[in-house]
């Protein structure tokens, strides 16, 4: 893989996003990042209302598992860039049904630093076809129900939300 670089700066494109605003490169590092990155993620539900998880393959939260999403590229639009995500690492197509909230996820290393910063837009959503299959960043992909939260270990602040979303959520009704 090449390396991007601009001036003194030399970014290997695993570890940054490369735009052109105006001509003048920019480098968004995921980890150590100068502002925080903007990303999506979704709770999907399947006709049973189980939700799809995401065993994660890479940091931060490596092994734990996690809603699907990912990062927003330049210029797509969010609800665009959660299907996308939801595709990439979960290989089903999915219907946005509503927004859920706003969260940030900050990572500090021993020294305090911040390591990873991201804010992450969640939405609702609903599978529309496929059956779930593993890429991507995702190590592994399953059904789970509400019954089971407890027994996985999730991303920081994952667990919980799941657990309110499930106590306080009217949940929808598929059609056949």
């Amino acid at each position: 893989m090449r390396t991007f670089s601009h001036k003194n700066i030399k970014v290997h494109p695993k570890n940054a996003y490369f735009c052109l605003l105006k001509e003048i490169p920019i480098f968004m590092k995921r980890k150590f990042p100068n502002a925080p990155i903007p990303a999506v993620s979704g709770i999907v539900l399947n006709e049973k209302n189980e939700i799809l998880a995401i065993r994660r393959g890479k940091n931060p939260g490596k092994g734990r598992w996690s809603l699907p999403g990912g990062v927003v590229r330049l210029g797509e639009p969010i609800q665009d860039a959660l299907r996308r995500e939801i595709r990439e690492e979960c290989g089903v197509d999915v219907a946005v049904l509503k927004f859920m909230t706003v969260f940030d996820r900050i990572f500090r290393n021993s020294r305090g630093e911040v390591e990873y910063h991201y804010v992450l837009v969640n939405f609702l959503c609903r599978l529309k076809k496929g059956t779930p299959a593993a890429s991507s960043d995702a190590a592994d992909v399953r059904w789970i129900c509400s019954d089971d939260l407890d027994r996985y270990q999730w991303t920081i602040g994952v667990g919980k939300f799941l657990e309110n979303f499930f106590a306080n959520l009217v949940l929808p009704k598929f059609k056949k």
